[in-house]
């Protein structure tokens, strides 16, 4: 949850802004969720697996299955032609972090999460300064964040359980982790409990 939060924090997310979140695994549902807590216009939630979207209209985000539709074209459709005001990517891989510079509008900001370990991305650096695109990537401090959420949590404004689609004792840990990695039974998030 903090990352998904931290995504949406570094985006600076302002009443009334179109944000688009690439991914709808853990990090992609929390980062709509957190998005969500600032007040937008409405999130879009770029995936392709058909049930991690449908936990992303169950928060509240507007999905994009991008296997049967093309979300820079549904993007427009939401604002007027112009782009995306926030792109959240939380996927971690080189493509999906591309397509946020395809989604995001001039002046507008990329907030990355994912996980890279490639030592070098081709910035499109021209194409950026032209634009004023902000870009923002790093990994989340938690304990900056962890007093508020947990907050936010307890007030009843967000609950990060409804997530957990399978509960398992840790000897089936092996269970879990692939349940998670082949995307199996609807699997978004493992609980183990001991």
């Amino acid at each position: 949850l903090s990352t998904g939060y931290f995504a949406a924090d570094r985006g600076e997310i302002k009443p009334w802004d179109v944000v688009a979140v690439v991914g709808s695994g853990p990090v992609g549902l929390f980062a709509q969720m957190s998005a969500l807590q600032f007040d937008p216009k409405v999130v879009l939630a770029i995936d392709s697996v058909p049930h991690r979207l449908e936990f992303s209209k169950r928060i509240g985000a507007v999905p994009i299955d991008m296997s049967t539709q093309d979300p820079t074209e549904v993007i427009r459709q939401h604002t007027n032609g112009r782009g995306a005001d926030v792109v959240l990517e939380a996927v971690g891989i080189e493509e999906s972090l591309k397509s946020c510079f395809r989604y995001v509008r001039p002046a507008g900001t990329i907030s990355a999460v994912g996980m890279y370990t490639e030592a070098e991305f081709p910035f499109p650096m021209f194409a950026s300064f032209l634009r004023d695109i902000s870009f923002k990537i790093g990994m989340c401090p938690v304990k900056r964040y962890m007093g508020k959420l947990l907050a936010t949590i307890a007030e009843g404004k967000m609950d990060p359980s409804i997530i957990i689609t399978h509960t398992l004792p840790l000897a089936e840990a092996e269970r879990g982790y692939e349940l998670f990695h082949n995307r199996t039974e609807g699997c978004i998030k493992v609980l183990l409990t001991p």
